[in-house]
């Protein structure tokens, strides 16, 4: 290193000129030293600059009401971050694919004077280290005639292409600051109840994606007993420190040398970037880059979880978090939705909870105020998951959606929801929706099992009203002969009023299991076993009916015993089953 790279920051008016173009990097490696030093210089160098950061958080770019801006903000995002606060007319919003945002600087369609990026101290002579970010460092650099490089102490050295050389930059600054942190995420019931809905849809040797948030930390809690998982994030945080420590995560890969952990950027608390420092489970890589985002879709049981604010009765509308801090927005979250509704197996899933603060439904007909952080989710949706269950909605019409996003809504909120989707016409006008029933809804009935001669994983749980259309599949798909041998004459339809009928069950005078399968993410009833209080005889009554295409596996055998435990249980002591003769 030649003496004369190292400056300091009061040398920066001799570097800087009026009028530049300055690319800083983002978030936790943002070099906040020497930005500080630049916005609190009186000198006649620093006018009419132009700062281009991927992502923007902080306070190094907020201008006081007050106080004009003698600079001007180019980024490529907008909404979580970047909202009211920055209405000063001083922001320029570069809309644009993320997976493009490398070639916009390799290709000189957004040109760089000077690069101020974060690194480590020099280490193993002469290197540097990107440490927590790795998004277009590389390409900036390679693309800009001045770069500077705030060298700290507190930066980790990380695994994967961070490592760059002195020579690769122009001028060193030395920062004695802390990195930028977040507070430990807590974990409170609601979290913890989201985490355990989202835990149950995530299967062994599946590849997450998630975030920097509270919900995450919810969801890898209730990881454990999992087998063999990856992350391909852009961002990780804590979370992905617990579920190393829990064992759940596969193994580096022997033949592609890959870690089990492969993000963009590192943001948590200090005792994570300690725990990341030259830990081989981590690789720093720039997942912006297309050549990764076109490798996704082929990545099997990939599981894209994304929170939002809130979300419309179709799924397909969210409103994204306020405050959350995601390095490349909302856009690069949505491309591994995307990518997970083309993996095999792979499945798409927005987190949220039920109610916002003030105690007002996340589940709305339609955002009505927000729109400034309106986005849609191109329909890449699979399931929508809150502290009160989870709806599948892969494949179903916007009705059956309505009904199923209802039904994990708030109970104090669920038949205002109802009336409103009746009166926007979103579902039909006779639509039955017992409140009562549905708060008697048993969550914690419900089994998984394997039946490994017909290699079926079937989960059994009691029907929901929103599985009208599956049922009724599941009615037509049976033979007449079934027909008969399960309700004693010869029915053959079951329309929408019967079925609501049949389905609006009170779980405690009658209870119906469903056994469903689930093949590349859409379920369908196979099976069904209920019991019912007839006051005329004063007996508990049961029935069963298992799909022709899956008999003779044990299915109704398993389902039955299922059926007669939870009996039991309620303290029910007697049952009576009608056969006829030929049964």
């Amino acid at each position: 290193m030649t003496k004369e790279k190292n400056i300091d920051a009061s040398d920066l008016p001799g570097i800087i000129k009026p009028g530049n173009r300055i690319f800083v990097s983002s978030d936790p490696a943002t070099p906040t030293h020497t930005l500080s030093a630049i916005f609190n210089s009186a000198s006649c160098r620093f006018i009419d600059l132009e700062f281009i950061q991927l992502a923007t958080y902080g306070e190094h770019f907020r201008t006081a009401p007050d106080k004009p801006a003698t600079y001007r903000l180019k980024t490529f995002r907008v909404g979580e971050t970047i909202g009211t606060a920055f209405a000063g007319g001083h922001v320029d919003f570069v809309p644009t694919n993320m997976a493009e945002v490398p070639f916009l600087f390799a290709s000189g369609a957004i040109g760089v004077d000077v690069a101020i990026i974060q690194t480590s101290r020099p280490y193993g002579g002469g290197n540097l280290n990107l440490g927590l970010v790795n998004d277009l460092t590389r390409v900036v650099i390679e693309n800009t005639p001045v770069v500077i490089a705030e060298t700290n102490p507190f930066v980790p050295i990380t695994k994967g292409s961070t490592t760059i050389s002195e020579d690769d930059v122009d001028y060193i600054i030395d920062s004695p600051e802390r990195l930028f942190e977040l507070p430990a995420d807590q974990v409170d019931d609601i979290f913890d109840k989201i985490g355990w809905n989202a835990s149950n849809l995530i299967d062994d040797g599946s590849t997450l994606s998630m975030g920097a948030s509270p919900i995450f930390k919810g969801i890898a809690s209730n990881l454990k007993g999992k087998r063999d998982l990856l992350i391909r994030s852009h961002i990780v945080s804590d979370w992905a420190m617990d579920l190393l420590e829990l064992g759940v995560l596969a193994r580096r890969n022997i033949l592609t040398r890959a870690a089990p952990i492969v993000t963009m950027c590192c943001v948590g608390t200090r005792a994570f970037y300690e725990y990341i420092n030259n830990n081989p489970n981590f690789e720093i890589t720039p997942l912006l880059q297309s050549k990764y985002q076109a490798a996704l879709p082929k990545t099997k049981r990939l599981v894209s979880v994304l929170n939002a604010d809130k979300i419309d009765i179709s799924g397909d509308s969210v409103i994204v978090p306020k405050d959350e801090m995601q390095l490349p927005g909302f856009d690069a979250k949505l491309s591994f939705s995307m990518a997970a509704n083309h993996s095999r197996d792979g499945k798409a899933i927005v987190a949220l909870r039920s109610v916002d603060a003030d105690g007002s439904s996340n589940i709305t007909i339609c955002h009505a105020g927000d729109t400034g952080r309106k986005r849609s989710t191109l329909g890449s949706t699979h399931y929508v998951v809150t502290e009160y269950g989870t709806a599948n909605i892969f494949g179903k019409s916007i009705r059956e959606r309505a009904l199923a996003i209802i039904d994990i809504a708030h109970p104090k909120h669920r038949e205002a929801l109802i009336e409103r989707a009746k009166k926007e016409g979103y579902i039909y006008k006779d639509q039955i929706y017992e409140l009562k029933n549905s708060l008697n809804y048993p969550y914690d009935i419900q089994k998984a099992e394997t039946f490994k001669k017909k290699k079926w994983n079937i989960i059994f749980r009691p029907v929901k009203s929103c599985d009208e259309e599956m049922m009724r599949r599941f009615f037509y798909r049976l033979s007449s002969e079934s027909k008969i041998m399960r309700y004693f004459s010869p029915i053959h339809t079951l329309k929408h009023k019967e079925a609501q009928s049949y389905l609006n069950i009170d779980y405690k005078k009658t209870l119906c299991l469903v056994g469903i399968v689930q093949q590349r993410g859409v379920e369908r009833i196979i099976a069904e076993c209920r019991y019912a209080y007839d006051a005329d005889t004063d007996e508990y009554e049961l029935a069963i009916a298992v799909d022709e295409k899956f008999q003779g596996a044990g299915i109704a055998t398993c389902l039955m015993d299922f059926l007669l435990s939870t009996a039991k249980e309620r303290g029910i002591k007697k049952i009576v089953a009608y056969v006829l003769p030929g049964n």
